[in-house]
């Protein structure tokens, strides 16, 4: 269904701004990076109280698995987003997500699919929060327009982020 990965992370990043979220009104950010990786998007919902990251991989979900259970050093919770076909290989090692306490999920037909929903926890490091909220919060993707899925829609990377990449800070990348 997906010919890239850039194309699955598209079509999630529309329906996390769509009514149709799983986790409601959020704001969402992409490509946050730090240094020990980057995720592919992440949700700022509850009022900006609730950080969720998603790993987005069209077939090695085990390797997403590893990225997202790197994510819960910053975020409330962390999902794996596969295409359905993959979601439901990656479901039969389901253990290995309650394990790891991280989200399956699959975009299809214009819509969301929460496989397994983890238990939200208290980031191991919140000043990571603090700049991964921020950035979604100075940074996200406004509501879905109909047809607003093109790059021309992204927006560019600010002054401020080629400036804390010179200096080798934590860096967001759009």
């Amino acid at each position: 269904m997906y010919r890239a990965e850039h194309n699955l992370v598209r079509e999630l990043m529309r329906q996390l701004r769509s009514s149709r979220s799983p986790w409601g009104d959020v704001q969402v950010g992409h490509e946050f990076s730090y240094q020990r990786g980057r995720v592919d998007v992440l949700a700022l919902a509850n009022e900006g109280q609730h950080l969720v990251a998603f790993e987005a991989k069209l077939v090695r979900w085990h390797e997403a698995l590893h990225q997202a259970y790197r994510n819960t050093s910053f975020a409330h919770t962390s999902f794996v987003v596969l295409p359905k076909c993959t979601a439901m290989i990656a479901e039969k090692y389901g253990a290995e997500f309650q394990v790891r306490n991280i989200g399956l999920c699959y975009v299809d037909r214009h819509k969301v699919v929460v496989v397994h929903s983890p238990k939200a926890q208290v980031p191991l490091e919140p000043w990571l929060f603090e700049q991964a909220a921020d950035m979604v919060r100075k940074n996200h993707y406004g509501p879905a327009r109909p047809g607003a899925s093109s790059s021309k829609d992204l927006p560019r990377t600010s002054n401020a982020v080629r400036a804390a990449r010179r200096r080798g800070h934590v860096q967001a990348d759009f």
